[in-house]
């Protein structure tokens, strides 16, 4: 409450998601990994820490879509999340 006895309002900050121009409409959207052994890292370059490796079997969840080649993404089995290389995912729906 303010001073005079007013409610005070509390607006929360409006959060956006970036996703792939294809998927944007879907609510959850999911991807597959297209390679073996593919690295799943801390930030979105070569030199970041490898935080988990993700094999063909795999699938992840897309967050974000950072650029044209790297992706944030989860690993839904496990919570991890992490960046990829896009030409290590393709839509499952192909």
């Amino acid at each position: 409450m303010t001073l005079d006895g007013a409610p005070i309002a509390s607006v929360a900050p409006k959060v956006t998601v970036a996703l792939h121009p294809d998927v944007s409409d879907r609510v959850e959207v999911f991807w597959k990994v297209t390679g073996a052994r593919v690295n799943l890292r801390a930030g979105a370059s070569t030199s970041d820490e490898v935080v988990a490796q993700l094999d063909a079997t795999d699938s992840v969840k897309l967050l974000e879509k950072m650029s044209e080649s790297w992706a944030y993404v989860m690993v839904p089995q496990t919570g991890i999340k992490g960046y990829i290389h896009t030409d290590f995912i393709a839509p499952l729906d192909d």
